[in-house]
């Protein structure tokens, strides 16, 4: 007979998750799909042609580009994000990631770096790259936002130097709360139907805290845990 096999422990799927993020964020970003639609803050809808290289908008949007930076704690992984001031001209007050308009000669990684660096003094050289989300056509702000995906150092927190023109505050958010399975009663995700010009969308707007992060940065952090779960944990 055959010894009795000890039981396996159930793993956690957020501790999973969390363990193994790197490679499993870096092998849902080879999954790019067709950039998604939403309300200029928010939710995903329906498929939109690009025209041109990266970093060219189409139908006349403008070409944006945003930093999304994790960061490794003891706790686990958590995102930077920021709170856009009441002064800039879009996204006032927002929960957002760093980020603003490609500039001409620039692809969206270089513009992801500088914004970074002019909105939190981010060195480019402190950012490891991960790789890309699909662009995100914003319907209210007319902006084609391509999100682009890294880490940096917990080191470099202290040192951050928020322009208080563009951010209002800094704060992190925990992947585990964005990652955790849905459950019952579960209040962390909601979505919303709005309507533009017509048309009807569904946004994603997560709840932490006591804020509300909605718009283009809850589609992207929907986006992140859609393809990240998609992708598996194998080896």
């Amino acid at each position: 007979m055959f010894p009795a096999r000890a039981a396996q422990p159930r793993r956690n799927p957020v501790t999973s998750l969390e363990e193994n993020l790197p490679r499993r964020v870096m092998r849902a970003l080879q999954a790019v799909g067709p950039p998604h639609r939403t309300d200029g803050g928010g939710g995903a809808g329906g498929a939109v042609e690009l025209s041109g290289r990266p970093g060219q908008a189409g139908k006349g949007l403008r070409a944006a580009a945003v930093l999304i930076p994790f960061i490794p704690f003891a706790d686990g992984w958590r995102l930077l994000m920021i709170r856009r001031s009441e002064t800039v001209t879009a996204h006032r007050g927002q929960i957002a990631f760093p980020g603003g308009g490609v500039e001409p000669g620039e692809d969206p990684w270089q513009a992801a770096l500088r914004e970074a660096w002019e909105e939190l003094a981010i060195p480019p050289e402190a950012v490891e790259r991960w790789g890309d989300l699909p662009p995100l056509e914003t319907v209210s702000s007319g902006f084609l936002i391509h999100p682009r995906v890294g880490s940096i150092s917990p080191e470099i927190l202290p040192r951050l130097r928020p322009d208080p023109d563009e951010v209002a505050a800094t704060l992190t958010l925990p992947w585990r709360f964005i990652a955790a399975p849905p459950r019952e009663g579960d209040e962390r995700l909601e979505m919303e139907t709005l309507i533009h010009d017509g048309h009807s969308y569904v946004r994603p707007c997560y709840y932490h805290g006591g804020m509300k992060i909605w718009g283009a940065s809850a589609t992207v952090l929907h986006q992140l845990v859609t393809l990240t779960g998609a992708a598996g944990d194998d080896p």
